[in-house]
């Protein structure tokens, strides 16, 4: 799985691991949209620490999968996903 994740001492690290680039795909999104939603929601979460393995943290959206699918759908994949994770 491209995001692991550890909760020790009150921090929820998640880690990247999508080489080379980290660029993350829809499904990607929404499971960190769940994971920051599950932190929100425990008390034993104080600080979150994203990071990443490789050279850079994260390039965002993986342009290969968005361009194989439907203009509509990747609007709507982008409007659910940002949507989902600014509301943590």
């Amino acid at each position: 799985m491209p995001l692991s994740e550890t909760i020790a001492g009150g921090v929820a690290t998640v880690e990247m691991s999508k080489p080379p680039v980290n660029a993350l795909d829809i499904a990607d999104g929404y499971a960190l949209a769940d994971m920051l939603d599950g932190y929100r929601r425990n008390p034993d979460v104080r600080v979150v620490l994203l990071c990443a393995e490789g050279l850079g943290f994260c390039a965002g959206v993986d342009i290969k999968e968005m361009q194989s699918l439907p203009s509509t759908a990747t609007a709507s994949g982008r409007a659910s996903a940002w949507s989902a994770m600014r509301t943590w």
